[in-house]
């Protein structure tokens, strides 16, 4: 009684499960399709650009890099050297790396890192930093690459403190990778410690230093100043 009253039921349920099971399977196969093939169109268009047909490289890395696809933010960042290598489209490349850019993942930074470099020559140490964001402050490879990069600009400015704090910092850090280290220890060789830093000499300090004598100029006359007037 029991099984006439509620067995289509069952039945219903396990073409149920069997049907999700079935679709599942079919869903996996497709994206793992879809994967080869993005997989097989990136390896084209790189092999695309190591023969420098540029126009196609772009055109198919731009493809790649607009889709849903995994290797999309990959692609992005290729897109972004067919740009500069091809034509020497340096602001298309940053505007490419700066979108595909961000700290969701390791790839989206390393864009933001690329775009910073090739954006640091109009930016500003504040401005830079800012771009940045928090990438300087994660404990990576690309964080400690961000530091170096703040360094050098604040170097770049003039500003011999924060570039020689940034410097040591990388030259004792423990992610810091060898050649990293070796360039802040370089670095830190040439930038003069601000104690050190050169001061312009007043016109009294000149003459002593050549022998001739210099006497103090005398006070002015009030009365002629005013028949000066």
């Amino acid at each position: 009684m029991w099984w006439k009253r509620y067995g289509i039921f069952v039945w219903i349920l396990g073409i149920g499960i069997v049907g999700a099971v079935a679709y599942n399977e079919w869903a996996t196969a497709q994206q793992k399709q879809k994967t080869i093939e993005h997989v097989m169109a990136f390896e084209a268009a790189r092999t695309q650009l190591a023969n420098g047909d540029y126009t196609s490289a772009e055109t198919a890395f731009s493809e790649l890099a607009n889709s849903d696809a995994e290797i999309a933010p990959l692609a992005a960042q290729f897109l972004a050297q067919t740009q500069y290598e091809g034509s020497g489209d340096i602001y298309s490349a940053a505007q490419t790396l700066e979108t595909s850019g961000g700290n969701t993942g390791p790839v989206e930074r390393l864009a933001l890192l690329k775009a910073a470099y090739i954006k640091s020559e109009t930016l500003n140490l504040s401005e830079l930093e800012a771009f940045l964001g928090d990438l300087p402050k994660r404990p990576t490879a690309i964080g400690v690459l961000a530091n170096e990069l703040i360094a050098a600009k604040a170097f770049s400015e003039g500003d011999y403190t924060r570039a020689r704090e940034e410097f040591s910092y990388l030259q004792l850090a423990a992610n810091a990778p060898p050649g990293v280290a070796q360039r802040a220890e370089v670095a830190l060789t040439v930038i003069p410690v601000a104690a050190d830093a050169p001061t312009p000499s007043t016109p009294l300090e000149d003459a002593s230093e050549t022998g001739e004598t210099i006497s103090a100029p005398e006070p002015s006359d009030p009365q002629s100043q005013g028949a000066d007037q």
